[in-house]
């Protein structure tokens, strides 16, 4: 793998401070960036269809049933006693 001056410094004074290898670092550090792309692309993903849902919740709401008033009670109950 090819890095520039300064990220191969950057990465030995990793190595040093954490007495850990470059080969762990290094795995380490792709891993989490691969993580993180394949979240943002999932997420990404559902966006739309989500937007799409929300949307429509905001468009058309249902009428609350019995559980969603008892919730928004104990929520009022709980905020007047904050």
């Amino acid at each position: 793998m090819r890095l520039t001056p300064e990220l191969g410094e950057r990465l030995d004074r990793a190595v040093a401070v954490s007495g850990r290898s470059q080969s762990d670092l290094v795995t380490e550090a792709i891993a989490e960036k691969a993580s993180e792309i394949v979240r943002e692309q999932r997420l990404l993903e559902l966006t739309d269809y989500d937007m799409d849902a929300l949307l429509d919740a905001i468009d058309h709401p249902s009428k609350p049933n019995e559980a969603m008033l008892r919730s928004i009670a104990r929520w009022r109950k709980f905020r007047a006693s904050v």
